[in-house]
């Protein structure tokens, strides 16, 4: 095929959607450069692919073929009743969309996936339950519970409760229902007010006390209190005053007249249980009680935020209100550890920086007659599939990165290592270029795979730098050649340490200045 006769069977397939100017075709398996003229989105595929596929390569094209097809499944089953905002629509059927009903000119969030499963499309209003009707089923069911034989049988009182105040929204909305035995008018979700024994109402539930457990398990603690330290009341709802809390975070029950045990999270938080005024329990976190009561939210941020990044320091001057992006940003602040195939790896704040803000890819293309078309890559290896636009996972095999992708020419899985996919994409290559030449890891750590740490050589010239390298053990203070080895592995058995890139990061200066107690050089 050549490129007259491709663009012919693109223009028969996809109309005018495409624009050639830049095409460079040169056989069906290599990299073509297209434009999307609806999208003016511009993008390179394999002229075999950008044929076989519905939408071309261009992925806005793509969603666009999804929301189409989900749009007429909606007005298939629903009797184009529904409009779905494409504004809103993502990729899937598990996103949250906007959805406008037309017969009521009512527009309602809800996931795609929920609004084919229901039969009504989760529209509240072309619903057959409607509020009237929702309502006069938790009045029949208050009175089952509250004013019938059932509660003769459980030895509890007779209550009748009072509707006629009560606004039905949802199960989740608060509406106001009036007590006739005390006139005590309060506001409660119908969820909680049938879950509840007296029906939420204060008047008529008895004053709680603790179990004999629960007494056992609320540990009385003897707690030296700091100078500057001061309590306030707790205020929040349903809680009636229960609690005091410190700007230490030191929490004081009124009711025990003690101080409560607090718990400690997997992520770090400091945690409390405490009971509202019906015996319910609920968890907090401690810093976000504090916060509430002694930090100022003048903006009203969503977030609580450990300045020092301590999160069991829940001292008031430690804490600040802050959004999402500030929260964030702030986590970056400390050194990242993670741990990936059993060996913990510690990321120091310049990578980290270099890290985040790193979004160069590219896709891979086509290597040694295979099409990886469907993965980008960028300098530091991380890698994409262009379809799902998920990282892949990398294994780890004789201490290279290797990833799994598939060729698209032969449809067959093939195992690579992730340098040398980093350096075909990213390294010039020098001439004389053959694939035989082999990609060297300059600071020798196999796992930095940075576009900057490789360069091609020929097999001699990487066996004749392995063997010529020293790394030098030097003294703290005086700087003095402890001892010499020849590999990093070397390095690590003749210590005693477990493997890893913490000598090869301090050679290279990416890393700490010392490394188990000294100074390291690398000599080429």
């Amino acid at each position: 095929m050549d490129q007259e006769k491709f663009i012919l069977e693109s223009s028969n397939k996809f109309k005018d959607i495409f624009s050639y100017q830049s095409l460079n075709y040169t056989t069906n398996y290599n990299q073509v450069q297209l434009t999307c003229n609806k999208h003016s989105n511009t993008f390179s595929i394999s002229a075999r692919y950008h044929l076989k596929t519905d939408f071309g390569g261009c992925e806005s094209c793509k969603i666009d073929i999804k929301f189409n097809e989900l749009q007429r499944q909606s007005n298939e089953k629903f009797n184009n009743n529904f409009l779905i905002d494409r504004n809103t629509f993502i990729d899937t059927q598990s996103t949250m969309c906007k959805i406008k009903c037309i017969k009521h000119n009512y527009e309602f969030e809800v996931l795609l996936c929920n609004h084919f499963r229901n039969k009504t499309g989760c529209c509240d209003k072309c619903s057959s339950k409607t509020a009237d009707n929702l309502k006069q089923k938790l009045i029949e069911n208050s009175n089952l519970k509250f004013n019938s034989e059932n509660r003769d049988e459980e030895n509890l009182p007779r209550i009748l409760f009072d509707f006629s105040q009560f606004n039905y929204t949802s199960y989740k909305e608060k509406g106001k229902i009036l007590c006739v035995k005390h006139n005590n008018l309060f506001e409660i979700t119908p969820t909680l007010h049938l879950r509840y024994n007296y029906g939420g109402c204060e008047s008529c539930t008895p004053k709680y006390y603790p179990t004999k457990k629960e007494k056992r398990n609320e540990i009385k603690l003897n707690i030296k209190l700091e100078k500057d330290e001061e309590f306030k009341i707790l205020d929040l709802p349903n809680n009636n005053n229960l609690y005091k809390v410190s700007n230490y975070g030191k929490i004081f029950s009124i009711r025990l007249n003690d101080y409560m045990k607090t718990y400690e999270n997997k992520n770090g938080y400091t945690l409390i249980f405490l009971r509202d005024s019906v015996g319910e329990s609920k968890k907090y976190k401690i810093h976000r009680l504090v916060a509430y009561l002694f930090v100022e939210n003048n903006d009203n941020k969503e977030f609580v935020d450990h300045i020092d990044g301590v999160r069991n320091n829940n001292y008031y001057k430690n804490l600040r209100y802050v959004n999402r992006s500030e929260n964030s940003l702030n986590s970056y602040k400390n050194t990242i550890y993670s741990i990936e195939n059993q060996n913990i790896i510690k990321i120091n704040n310049e990578n980290t920086k270099e890290i985040i803000n790193n979004s160069n890819y590219k896709i891979i293309g086509t290597i040694n007659n295979k099409d990886f078309s469907n993965y980008k890559i960028n300098e530091y290896g991380n890698t994409i599939n262009v379809n799902t636009n998920k990282t892949l996972k990398y294994l780890i095999n004789d201490g290279y990165a290797t990833i799994s992708l598939m060729d698209t020419i032969k449809n067959i899985q093939c195992t690579l290592k992730v340098h040398r996919l980093v350096a075909y994409t990213f390294l010039e290559r020098p001439e004389n270029f053959t694939d035989d030449l082999v990609v060297n890891h300059i600071d020798n750590n196999r796992l930095n795979n940075y576009y900057k740490n490789l360069e091609w050589c020929t097999s001699a010239e990487n066996t004749t730098k392995h063997y010529t390298k020293r790394i030098l053990q030097l003294d703290i203070d005086t700087e003095e050649v402890i001892n010499e080895y020849k590999t990093f592995h070397e390095a690590y058995e003749k210590l005693g340490k477990v493997y890893g890139s913490a000598i090869s990061k301090s050679c290279n200066g990416t890393g700490y200045k010392t490394v188990f107690g000294y100074k390291w050089k690398l000599i080429q």
